[in-house]
């Protein structure tokens, strides 16, 4: 039985989201011996996921219908009820082990590379991410 362009276009994106994840351990090495910080990893998994998605755009027929005005305050309410649940506590298990504190991205670049990095990470969250999924 062969896939059709329909199940292609919404599996691949996320199977190389989830296979850039898989290989995290290996590749983060290798970005390093290049040295190039593995935290680009991210954009370079953004980057590659949202070429999928333009490729295969044509074919998301259910993103092409408009939103009603009515729903917009429900589905912002919803973002927001979402963000105060899930992501603003930030316990402590989430972090595996790891101090969070490490994770700063200002770090040691300078403030472009900062903004760049944290465009991307924002982007790649809001809008990659809810399409690949």
């Amino acid at each position: 039985m062969a896939f059709s362009q329909t199940i292609v276009a919404r599996v691949l994106p996320f199977a190389v989201y989830i296979l850039f994840l898989a290989l995290a351990d290996y590749l983060a090495p290798l970005m390093n011996s290049i040295g190039v910080d593995d935290k680009w990893l991210y954009a370079i998994r953004v980057v590659t996921v949202s070429a999928l998605i333009l490729y295969f755009w044509r074919g998301y027929s259910e993103l092409k219908v408009k939103p009603a005005l009515k729903n917009i305050v429900p589905a912002v309410a919803a973002g927001l009820l979402v963000f105060l649940l899930w992501i603003l506590p930030y316990p402590e298990w989430t972090t595996l082990g790891t101090d969070a504190k490490s994770v700063d991205p200002t770090t040691g670049q300078d403030t472009l590379i900062t903004f760049l990095w944290i465009s991307i990470r924002i982007l790649g969250a809001a809008l990659v991410v809810p399409v690949m999924e």
